[in-house]
């Protein structure tokens, strides 16, 4: 677990329609992977490695907004090279080990992230800001 969703994003996801199973905010080896890849590094759109050991600060100041197409939370905050953005799937339920059982979390987990045009958000109609 990475960060925990602010609460009044929790109250302002709840208002459009979003009830939250919990506030937890996980990020796994294999999304980082993922986010990481060198066809988006190569591309520019990967985020710097200063911000994935800093994360939880990055989202603690980052403005959320609700992706009302695929109902998931988006968390976006300014970089020198663009607009970070980091996409969370809410209220996803996922298999885990607890030592040598498996066990189902229904929590929220980073999917993807990475750098985009600000444009990408603030000209999309489906980015709803969360205030």
């Amino acid at each position: 677990m990475v960060q925990s969703v602010a609460p009044k994003t929790v109250r302002a996801l709840a208002e459009q329609g979003v009830d939250l199973a919990n506030a937890d905010l996980w990020l796994r080896d294999q999304e980082l992977l993922h986010a990481l890849r060198d066809a988006k590094a190569d591309r520019g759109a990967a985020l710097p490695e200063a911000v994935w050991r800093d994360l939880p600060r990055y989202l603690a100041k980052a403005t959320p907004y609700l992706d009302t197409q695929d109902q998931a939370l988006v968390y976006a905050f300014d970089l020198p090279e663009g607009t970070g953005k980091v996409l969370v799937r809410v209220n996803y339920t996922e298999k885990m080990r607890d030592g040598d059982q498996r066990i189902k979390v229904t929590a929220n987990f980073i999917r993807t992230a990475g750098i985009v045009d600000p444009m990408n958000i603030a000209g999309d109609s489906r980015y709803q800001e969360l205030k």
